[in-house]
């Protein structure tokens, strides 16, 4: 393939013997150049991009029917170098937000072609609510806790968001724009969840939740019957005690140490 404008073609013939001659030609094609350089962006990968650091690098590469030393690239109207195989690579620096970057290339035909790309420095974590005021002192007497939290991130918005128990097991989330929820199982005890949520940038918050449960324990009895109903969440029964509850003149009496033993 030849281009407009000169050519230089080189010919070099072997014999058997390995002797070898060379013969330079030169070739000029006249015609009017119309087509504008190609601008090959290799890094970043997408067209709007997310970091959480600056600078960044911008690499790629420029191609064109004319020789690369005719070629002009500019980023937002500074001028930078270009490799001899019209390949670029520069460092830009980043301010919090969008950052928007104009690369142009032109020929010495004065064809020109243009690209946009679109960086967001994002440098702020994610934060993350939690919606109900449970405390780490607070006991629960149930085994399903209801979960209520918010993640939200200003900049470059949320793409992940994890919920793991201290097994490191990932729990089912349900998602419904900046809130999640999800129903926690409780073993007797303290039990630990943590929250982990990513933005598009990378940055990431962890919150840690701790929920103290204590089976309830509902105990039943009856005045005169050493028999009481001891129920443990779905556990129930019957249990023999060595003295009944009793009414004397007017005062109920119950039996505390059996009580007490029983939580």
């Amino acid at each position: 393939n030849l281009r407009i404008g000169d050519n230089q073609i080189k010919i070099i013939a072997f014999d058997k013997a390995k002797n070898s001659e060379e013969v330079s030609i030169s070739v000029k094609v006249e015609g009017k150049d119309e087509l504008p350089p190609v601008i090959e962006i290799s890094k970043p990968t997408k067209n709007k991009s997310y970091y959480n650091k600056s600078p960044i690098t911008i690499e790629g590469k420029i191609t064109d029917d004319m020789p690369i030393d005719g070629l002009s690239f500019y980023i937002n109207d500074i001028k930078l170098s270009l490799i001899s195989d019209g390949s670029f690579n520069t460092q830009q620096p980043l301010s919090e937000g969008e950052n928007v970057f104009y690369p142009k290339a032109s020929d010495l035909a004065g064809n020109e072609s243009k690209k946009e790309l679109s960086i967001v420095l994002d440098s702020i974590k994610p934060s993350i609510r939690l919606i109900q005021n449970t405390k780490a002192s607070d006991v629960l007497f149930t085994d399903q806790y209801s979960l209520q939290f918010e993640a939200s991130d200003e900049v470059s918005g949320i793409s992940t968001v994890i919920l793991s128990d201290q097994e490191g097991n990932t729990l089912q989330i349900e998602e419904n724009g900046s809130q999640y929820q999800a129903s926690l199982p409780l073993q007797k005890g303290v039990n630990l969840f943590t929250i982990t949520a990513i933005d598009n940038a990378g940055n990431e918050t962890k919150q840690s939740i701790q929920l103290r449960y204590q089976p309830a324990v509902v105990i039943t009895l009856t005045i005169g019957n050493s028999v009481a109903t001891v129920q443990k969440n779905k556990d129930i029964r019957d249990i023999v005690m060595k003295v009944p509850p009793m009414i004397v003149k007017g005062t109920t009496f119950v039996p505390i140490r059996f009580i007490a033993e029983t939580f």
